[in-house]
């Protein structure tokens, strides 16, 4: 039995890919989703959970998480139809990935690209951290998990099997990998709400990340579309799932107001951009830092980035460091 874990649309992307390339029966496949991503095939939906394990306090943890474990293992157990598994995960720093990778019925873990991270030259994502005494006291409390385990440090260990991705260059320091063949069967059914030559502007999260005013933010949105030629009429606007519905609002009016496009389109959460990129030619893709960014640039569609702009802003700059590498840094400066 296969389980792929799914809270974003690279990931599923991912695992389609995969599923396609080896062949993979449709009844030995499961998925697990989180961070209210909606699948209608055969999954557990454990966005609850997910949220749990991120608001809750430590005493509640204490006195709660043995039991949200044994009802989440229960629920996996039906999943999987009591059948042993490997689980896709695209990362083991979260609690969460390390709960199902180690629960009874899982015999092999198998780590999965997820946006420009996976691409960041930082040996650091894979080292194993330093096992401190508030550690030492959690794994007398649970062996299900570690805390402050690095993103890309397999746990648990011997249950790894190898990373899968797009490109050779993905998850650098990971000698075990699978890279897939980029196989535009997957979009066979899939029907593109783009055509060829469009413009789709791609937002991502460093407003809440970084916690910068909305005048500062509407300031970068100005900047990032001046970066586009004047006889544009029509564009996409794909918001970042963690944007709020009153950014979202103050963005389309900005936009609006400050430029003269004729038709400004929303595209719903639910639109798979990578599939759109496979599905179309010739788009135009413009953004900041996010890594759509990156992918529809593999795909060979034109790419325009403000990040030299963006990164000259002392906040930003951080949360870009964070998420990427000096050459990533380069690669998104040449996006223009």
């Amino acid at each position: 039995m296969h389980i792929f874990y799914i809270h974003s649309h690279i990931t599923y992307v991912i695992a389609q890919l995969f599923i396609l390339e080896y062949n993979l029966e449709a009844d030995k496949v499961r998925y697990i989703a989180s961070r209210g991503y909606k699948l209608s095939t055969k999954s557990y939906n454990i966005t609850g959970l997910y949220n749990y394990l991120e608001s809750a306090s430590k005493q509640n943890k204490v006195l709660k998480l043995k039991q949200k474990i044994k009802f989440l293992d229960k629920n996996i157990k039906s999943l999987a139809n009591n059948k042993p598994f490997c689980v896709y995960v695209p990362q083991f720093n979260h609690s969460l990935f390390q709960i199902i990778a180690t629960h009874e019925l899982c015999k092999s873990v198998v780590l999965v690209e997820e946006g420009i991270t996976s691409y960041k030259l930082d040996e650091k994502l894979y080292e194993r951290s330093n096992t401190s005494y508030v550690q030492n006291l959690f794994q007398l409390f649970s062996k299900r998990f570690t805390l402050n385990n690095k993103h890309y440090n397999p746990f648990p260990k011997h249950k790894f099997k190898y990373a899968i991705c797009m490109h050779k260059q993905c998850f650098p320091f990971i000698n075990e990998k699978r890279v897939l063949r980029i196989n535009s069967d997957i979009v066979r059914n899939y029907k593109n709400i783009a055509e060829n030559n469009d413009v789709i502007f791609v937002l991502d999260s460093f407003m809440e990340r970084t916690k910068i005013s909305a005048e500062e933010y509407l300031m970068i949105i100005k900047e990032t579309l001046k970066l586009l030629k004047p006889h544009n009429n029509k564009i996409f606007i794909k918001f970042h799932p963690e944007q709020k519905e009153l950014i979202r609002k103050k963005t389309f009016d900005f936009i609006t107001k400050e430029f003269d496009f004729e038709r400004i389109i929303p595209l719903k959460d639910s639109c798979i951009l990578e599939f759109e990129f496979l599905k179309s030619k010739n788009l135009t893709v413009i953004g900041m830092h996010t890594s759509l960014l990156y992918y529809a640039k593999r795909l060979n569609h034109n790419v325009l980035s403000s990040i030299k702009f963006t990164s000259s802003l002392s906040k930003i700059d951080k949360y870009i460091n964070h998420i990427m590498d000096k050459n990533q840094k380069e690669e998104y400066k040449g996006y223009e």
